[in-house]
């Protein structure tokens, strides 16, 4: 589960930081992979003048579920709370 321990990730670029919360199977590339998908999904346009935070969030979330369904809900969910963490 290439998303499971996002939620107690650091909001950093450092992988040294990030593999000493995810432990020693925190690869270069599953690094790499984890911030293409935080980068992809921060990037989803949002009106927020019309959106509340939840809308908005929930409206990221369908569109990356349906860009990636490789992803699991569970994965969908912790990129929404990334998400809407760095938006409120």
């Amino acid at each position: 589960m290439l998303l499971s321990h996002l939620d107690r990730c650091p909001r950093t670029t450092d992988v040294d930081q990030v593999r000493e919360h995810l432990g020693p199977m925190a690869t270069r590339e599953r690094f790499d992979r984890v911030q293409e998908l935080r980068d992809e999904m921060g990037g989803i346009p949002v009106d927020w003048s019309a959106r509340s935070l939840l809308e908005g969030t929930q409206d990221a979330m369908r569109v990356m579920a349906a860009r990636h369904p490789e992803l699991s809900r569970a994965s969908i969910r912790k990129l929404g709370n990334y998400f809407s963490y760095g938006w409120r």
